[in-house]
């Protein structure tokens, strides 16, 4: 795993996991779809990319997740959160909206 690449939950594969990543490279993102592909959770933090490199990845993630019935959100200017389609977000104040 990519030394970018966090991961918050125990070792018991039963309970729900979320991945923190913030890719800085194209060559990240199998990393990435490889952790959505085992029902991962993923935070993905854009804001220390190249714009174009970026770009690139949400579009490929994003297609990754359509394919998995993931859903994909906004969560701030550069980080989107990718989780199953079932999952609730609750956040007060925040303006609730899909994206890719």
């Amino acid at each position: 795993m990519d030394r970018q690449m966090y991961s918050a939950a125990s070792s018991d594969n039963m309970r729900p996991r979320i991945v923190i990543c913030a890719p800085d490279r194209l060559e990240q993102t199998e990393d990435i779809v490889d952790q959505l592909q085992s029902g991962s959770s993923v935070l993905l933090n854009l804001g220390t990319s190249r714009r174009d490199i970026a770009r690139r990845l949400l579009d490929f993630i994003a297609g990754v997740a359509y394919h998995n019935d993931n859903q994909v959100r906004r969560v701030a200017p550069s980080a989107y959160l990718i989780l199953p389609y079932d999952a609730e977000v609750e956040a007060d104040g925040y303006d609730d909206r899909y994206c890719g």
